[in-house]
């Protein structure tokens, strides 16, 4: 006897309606598909658009960058140094891949074409959230110093200390108005780092209260 599946169609039309009932405007239908990573038990954490057309991710577990293109076909790197517990990944100023190495204090740079380079960072650093600066520089969150810091596409290495200790920083992101923004999940927190042209970056944190929260 051959089986069928009706229950698929319902959900998919409540799918559409709820979608339409939160945009408030014409009604949108979406498909989801899974491509599973070569690969066992990566850990896939961040992701980003590269500059080649294709979308790079990290690999956590098993400490490598993935590169997907539109078909679905997917390309593993494995940075030089093992165990790294890659995290965050941007695209940078230099039209290359920029991610953390929280687990070795590195930050590492791949090329379109698969090529890595490593620059380490100051002892007891951990990088998690990378972003793209306005100021044309990468910027990332160092939560092993309690810090902000900025590298250069040359490697060169800022450090920009939080008013608040032990403040769990994770991700970063550049605001609309120029400066960078980035979150502080141990002491429920919201920074903002200004970037000022000439003077040094001055991070600040906006207290949000909380039942873990720990304003400085």
């Amino acid at each position: 006897m051959r089986l069928t599946r009706p229950s698929l169609r319902p959900l998919l039309v409540a799918t559409v309606v709820v979608a339409s009932l939160w945009m408030g405007e014409a009604t949108y239908a979406a498909s989801v598909t899974g491509y599973p990573v070569p690969t066992p038990a990566s850990y896939p954490t961040s992701i980003t658009t590269g500059p080649d057309g294709r979308v790079w991710f990290t690999e956590q577990v098993s400490s490598k960058i993935g590169r997907i293109a539109p078909s679905g076909a997917i390309r593993e790197f494995p940075p030089p140094t093992p165990g790294a517990h890659t995290w965050g990944i941007t695209t940078g100023p230099d039209r290359n891949l920029w991610f953390t190495e929280p687990l070795r204090a590195s930050i590492g740079r791949i090329t379109p074409d698969g090529t890595i380079n490593e620059f380490p960072l100051p002892p007891g650093a951990r990088a998690f959230g990378i972003a793209l600066g306005p100021d044309g520089a990468v910027w990332f969150a160092d939560s092993g110093r309690g810090a902000i810091g900025r590298i250069t596409t040359m490697g060169s290495v800022l450090e920009y200390p939080l008013p608040t200790s032990h403040a769990g920083l994770l991700w970063i992101t550049p605001g609309p108005e120029g400066n960078l923004w980035f979150t502080e999940n141990v002491a429920n927190q919201i920074g903002r780092i200004t970037l000022q042209q000439g003077r040094r970056a001055v991070a600040r944190a906006t207290p949000t209260p909380g039942r873990w929260g720990r304003p400085g």
